[in-house]
């Protein structure tokens, strides 16, 4: 009973500070949280996605194929509350408390005590990885839970010999690949190389028809997305960002060559500078960093303002000393050869989940929220291992006590900063000022031909959010979108919508000519002041920054200036 009530008392904490202030700090939504929430609106109201196809399985977006179970996920969403920013973000606090439950059942299920546990759900309740990941409308956060839950079921059938579980576990593991793609290549290799594992120390006998039934329905689960209209998407985000085309590495390559080639022989070059060796150091600098006390308990993305306060990491940092106790142990504990399949789990989990992640770049906490569930393992049984090295129940209390206040007090150290300091400083990133900006602009109605509105892209996708801000209806934005050229990384973004259009370098005086000779008005928002009528501006929270300006372009000439 007293457990039961810890846990109620965890889950209520994880709810209140996912949800507080969800919709002002920051009062800026991020362009896919805003896309989901629009796409959603669509499907709910046409049953078509923004280019009006009917349920897609996966969604076009702006070229970056986006998966599916976050769209249909948010619907009811948007159909209790409508299209806002709370609408968007309520799903994903949801899902972070349910992360914290389901960690809570990995952990018994992995025969954790039950105090043991409870301190997992706590780290995993108050960690600024699973609070940030929580607080968006990200769909990687779904396809962590999906995946946890995955994890239960298939530690479940190999201890249980269930073969419910497995099927269960094919089923939550298969999810991840609708959630989002970084799940995909990891469920498979994490079930593989646990099997053969299993296979090698003779403990695959009794479990060999569950395997079997496990990959099976794992298979026909995502056989849909092998499908002709769904086969490409497994790719996409790897070619736009990937490593593997990356025109960066290639040009590395050459003016490492050049260099060399100064000093020694082509053959020494070739052999010392070609892509193998540098995607093998790329990916290695990337591990390391990965691993690092600075990414997880001190520094964080310092590259990624939108993800990272600073001054923090994923973990705070008593969590992460708990961590390295716990690999050390782990690595200790193999070598000597007294490894279980759960010391094999965690190391292969910590092994195989990164890969996706960092083929696309440096270590990120959303890119990387498949090796969470093996990093709080290893915390906890840090902390396990801990407790065997201190014996005596006292300083087992002593140093339980120091480890929770010091997390709380991370904890309010974190929280105050991220509700007020982070967020205020940050409102650029987050672009704050846009609901204010479409709130001015929705005064001009879209299908206005006395006006038009040009918008200097400074922001990612003026006329998604445009959609999201002003709730437009989804029929109109179908009817009216025009979609400019392919880009040749694969994206593809609305460039007109009624009387608005984006314009990449718009000249005022060549905009005003234009509206004269048309005899319409036509409005500029760009962030580069100009010489013309003044209508609107966004300023930032201190009044130091201006964030961007909408002019009057027709009123910024004259009659000579246009001869």
């Amino acid at each position: 009973m007293k457990q039961h009530l810890v846990l109620l008392t965890i889950i209520l904490l994880a709810f209140s500070i996912r949800i507080f202030l969800l919709s002002t700090a920051p009062s800026g939504a991020l362009v896919d949280e805003a896309h989901f929430g629009f796409i959603a609106k669509s499907l709910l109201e046409t049953g078509r996605d923004e280019h009006g196809v009917l349920f897609p399985l996966i969604f076009k977006g702006f070229g970056d194929d986006k998966l599916p179970a976050m769209a249909y996920f948010m619907t009811p969403f948007v159909k209790i509350f409508g299209l806002s920013i709370f609408s968007i973000r309520f799903p994903s606090v949801l899902i972070g408390v349910c992360i914290v439950l389901a960690i809570y059942a990995l952990l018994r299920e992995l025969r954790f005590s039950k105090n043991l546990s409870l301190f997992g759900a706590f780290v995993t309740a108050i960690s600024p990885w699973t609070f940030v990941l929580s607080r968006f409308g990200f769909e990687s956060n779904l396809a962590l839970l999906f995946f946890i839950i995955g994890l239960i079921f298939f530690f479940r059938f190999q201890t249980r010999k269930s073969l419910s579980a497995a099927v269960w576990a094919a089923v939550f593991f298969g999810a991840t690949w609708y959630a989002y793609i970084a799940y995909r290549p990891v469920t498979v290799i994490f079930a593989v190389l646990l099997a053969l594992l299993l296979w090698r120390t003779g403990e695959i006998a009794k479990l060999r028809k569950l395997f079997l039934v496990f990959f099976l329905v794992l298979g026909l689960s995502v056989l849909p997305l092998f499908l002709p209209g769904a086969v490409k998407s497994n790719a996409t985000r790897l070619k736009q960002v990937g490593i593997f085309y990356d025109p960066g590495l290639v040009m590395q390559v050459d003016e490492n060559r050049t260099f060399c080639a100064m000093k020694f022989s082509r053959l020494i070059c070739d052999a010392a500078f070609n892509k193998p060796v540098v995607l093998f150091t790329s990916l290695l600098d990337r591990w390391s960093y990965m691993l690092s006390p600075q990414y997880l308990a001190t520094q964080g993305e310092l590259d990624q303002p939108v993800l990272n306060s600073a001054g923090f990491g994923q973990f705070f940092p008593v969590a992460y000393a708990l961590l390295v106790l716990g690999l050390f142990a782990i690595f200790v504990i193999t070598i000597q050869g007294k490894g279980s399949s759960l010391t094999y789990s965690i190391l292969i989990g910590l092994l195989v989940s990164p890969i996706p992640a960092l083929l696309v770049g440096q270590p990120q906490r959303v890119r990387l929220s498949v090796l969470y569930p093996f990093a709080l393992i290893s915390i906890v049984y840090g902390l396990r291992y801990l407790f065997t090295l201190v014996q005596k129940p006292i300083w087992q209390r002593i140093l339980s006590t120091l480890i929770v206040f010091s997390l709380i007090f991370y904890t309010g150290l974190y929280l105050t900063d991220f509700w007020s300091v982070h967020t205020t400083k940050r409102e650029a990133s987050y672009e704050s000022y846009l609901p204010r900006l479409f709130s001015y602009l929705k005064q001009y109605p879209i299908d206005d031909e006395n006006i038009e509105i040009v918008f200097k892209p400074f922001f990612s996708d003026p006329l998604m959010f445009y959609a999201f801000y002003t709730d437009i209806d989804p029929r109109l934005y179908q009817s009216l979108a025009g979609l400019g050229e392919l880009e040749s990384s694969g994206f593809q973004h609305t460039v007109r919508l009624g009387n608005m259009r984006v314009e990449n370098s718009p000249d005022i005086i060549a905009l005003g000519c234009d509206g004269r000779a048309r005899q319409k008005q036509i409005l500029l928002v760009t962030d580069r002041p100009e010489q013309a009528p003044e209508l609107h501006k966004e300023k930032s929270s201190n009044d130091v920054h201006t964030y961007l300006y909408v002019y009057d372009a027709t009123g910024a000439i004259t009659s000579e200036q246009c001869l």
